[in-house]
């Protein structure tokens, strides 16, 4: 019975150490998100799919050392807001869809 606790034990530990890998990967992810809004340069896309029936958005912000997917039911300015922020003083890549448009018209940009 010891023997396999101590085999129970070992992984354990083994699997607390690759959870605290990711949490750490994670943390950093979250951090990269965190600072999109203070990005210089965006360049901004979204794309329609069906998901069980149901339409989503797959929106795209691409800074410069990554890229961000944001999956949303919406594919109005409201995400951009939440997204880049109600003061965004960057470039903004993007065509004219109506979603930009109102996103540059009513930002504190």
């Amino acid at each position: 019975m010891k023997l396999w606790e101590a085999k129970c034990d070992s992984e354990l530990d083994r699997l607390a150490q690759r959870v605290a890998k990711l949490e750490e990967k994670l943390f950093g992810a979250m951090e990269r998100i965190a600072t999109l809004e203070a990005e210089d340069v965006h360049l901004r896309d979204e794309m329609g799919h069906k998901e069980n029936g149901q339409k989503f958005w797959t929106w795209c912000f691409r800074a410069e050392l990554y890229t961000l997917f944001r999956i949303d039911k919406s594919r109005g300015s409201q995400v951009l807001v939440e997204g880049l922020g109600e003061e965004f003083n960057g470039v903004l890549g993007c065509d004219s869809f109506s979603a930009y448009r109102k996103y540059i018209r009513e930002c504190d940009c």
